[in-house]
């Protein structure tokens, strides 16, 4: 996909390099906290301990677990994990005293988390336990998590509420806390800040003084800075036992990502490049350290099934809650160059700011399709235009892009362990590799159209007769350089009437390959079958009379 940018908006993004960032030596990440490690009250003493469990495919893993406090890395300790079963990892002396810290595991395979957190005192052992949680589970500028049950209270024979923020990656954390009767009056509100990959935590009658002495509170952090993990506590004042308070969280105003676009990726649309995390010089490697992408890229490319797909019409929906800045609406949309009406500067397009300050751009929209006017605020999951083929664009697809204009930085919203931000995605979708042969669809036409410059979907033949000569289109996906595959067509008597072997010279994220057919044997229901080292990965039927 060719993808450039329009107006002021994309020439800052246009201007903007993507930051080179290593792959991560262990691609997958977890968190968790709070955890401490110190002496308490009346020589009471603290320690905590992260559990981690093999994965689903119990297949074993290894990997490290980081303790962090203060924005610094205080201690690190390696694990392994036998297939199917655990390992565990005890805060070693280096936390000793240093307050309440995060807990951060990187490891060669997903793994589950939770870190448990006691205190030995002369009445017994009491504690907390913290399920560990992803980096993307965490709250944005504007999201929004409420608890119930809070508690002001601070004498000796009751039960209180602290209140928290995990804080993760390069950028300090700020939520403002609100305090709400039973009825739902608001009581008051409060500030709770953490710097970058540290933990603040507070008596909620501290952070919001207007709730000391009360109970049965609701608690809402309303997220204004950096992405944070809130949590609440409720202890027993008496025993010092601590019990994780649920939460419920909301993001429909918040600055997190839903998949843009109204289809089912892997179903009806499918992922064409990722950002190129190393441009210049011809080289390019995705955030993953594979090809998904072509060099300079800066974005996020998703196709969709054709130019008969973009005409019946693929909605473009707001990533997330935030304001319009620019649009572009007036230019064609059938685009497969790049020059005249196809030039780089005609792509249709949408700005959109959001509550963290970043912006996130759609473009290559198709003509006339925008519903959304420059100051219009839009919520997360709205239509605002459609796909379509407009500027310099190879073929229908949406293009997206996000940036941070105060850092002068263009983003990739697939992030890795290595990076000092974490992915704004809600849920982000799993790594799509070059990896053999993908047919997304295919199409039997009599009509050879030129593959430098296709606009229009080949008209599909019917009445197919015995000697014709017609083409099978493939629209191909992820091929990877070497890859080997053959197409086998069978006639209406079952008869092999012809096979050709091919291997793929270049590594490709999408491209549409034309395969001429001669219809030279029996009538009746023809298959052509698609193989990939024997193994089918598509077939066509079809009748020849």
């Amino acid at each position: 996909m060719r993808s450039l940018s329009v107006s002021c908006i994309a020439l800052l993004a246009a201007l903007l390099s993507s930051a080179e960032t290593p792959g991560a030596s262990w691609p997958h990440e977890a968190w968790g906290g709070p955890g401490a490690r110190g002496t308490g009250a009346a020589g009471s003493r603290y320690a905590t301990a992260v559990t981690l469990g093999d994965g689903a495919g119990q297949a074993g893993a290894e990997g490290e677990v980081a303790f962090l406090a203060g924005g610094q890395r205080l201690a690190t300790v390696p694990f392994r994990i036998a297939p199917g079963g655990t390992a565990r990892v005890t805060a070693p002396e280096a936390l000793e005293g240093r307050g309440a810290f995060l807990v951060r595991v990187l490891s060669t395979r997903p793994v589950s988390v939770w870190s448990e957190t006691w205190n030995e005192t002369p009445d017994g052992r009491f504690g907390l336990s913290v399920p560990g949680f992803a980096a993307h589970d965490t709250l944005s500028a504007g999201d929004v998590a409420a608890f119930a049950g809070g508690s002001g209270k601070t004498d000796a024979l009751s039960a209180r509420s602290n209140v928290g923020l995990l804080c993760l990656h390069g950028g300090p954390c700020k939520a403002t806390v609100v305090v709400a009767a039973e009825d739902g009056t608001e009581l008051g509100r409060g500030t709770l800040g953490a710097k970058a990959l540290s933990v603040e935590q507070r008596p909620l009658a501290e952070v919001v003084p207007a709730a000391k002495g009360l109970d049965g509170l609701s608690v809402r952090f309303v997220a204004t800075e950096g992405r944070s993990r809130p949590y609440a506590v409720r202890n027993d004042n008496r025993t010092s036992d601590g019990v994780l308070v649920p939460q419920a969280v909301d993001r429909s105003l918040g600055s997190t990502f839903v998949f843009p676009l109204g289809c089912r990726l892997g179903a009806d649309c499918w992922l064409g490049n990722y950002v190129d995390r190393d441009p210049g010089n011809g080289s390019m490697r995705d955030y993953h350290g594979g090809a998904m992408t072509y060099d300079g890229h800066i974005g996020i490319d998703w196709l969709v099934n054709g130019f008969g797909a973009m005409d019946a019409g693929v909605d473009v929906l707001a990533a997330a809650y935030g304001q319009v800045l620019e649009i572009g609406d007036s230019n064609p949309d059938r685009c497969t160059s790049c020059s005249g009406v196809c030039a780089p500067d005609r792509a249709n397009y949408i700005g959109i700011s959001h509550p963290d300050g970043t912006i996130s751009v759609y473009l290559h929209l198709k003509a006339g399709s925008v519903v959304v006017a420059p100051g219009q605020t839009v919520s997360r999951g709205q239509k605002i235009a459609e796909v379509g083929s407009s500027g310099c664009s190879s073929d229908p697809h949406l293009h997206f892009h996000w940036a941070d204009p105060a850092r002068q930085e263009v983003l990739d919203p697939y992030t890795t362990p290595d990076d000092a931000y974490v992915t704004p995605w809600e849920e982000p979708a799993p790594y799509q590799a070059l990896a053999g042969l993908g047919v997304a669809r295919t199409v039997l036409s009599r009509q050879l159209v030129d593959l430098e410059s296709w606009s229009l979907d080949p008209l599909v033949a019917t009445d197919l007769r015995r000697g014709e000569k017609v083409y099978l289109y493939l629209y191909v996906l992820r091929i990877a350089e070497g890859a080997r595959y053959a197409l086998q067509l069978r006639d209406g008597a079952g008869t092999v009437v012809s096979s050709e072997s091919v291997t793929s010279d270049a590594s490709a994220s999408y491209y549409l390959l034309a395969l001429p057919l001669s219809l030279d044997g029996a009538a009746g229901d023809w298959d052509a079958r698609i193989l990939e080292d024997d193994a089918v990965v598509k077939r066509v039927r079809f009748r020849v009379d």
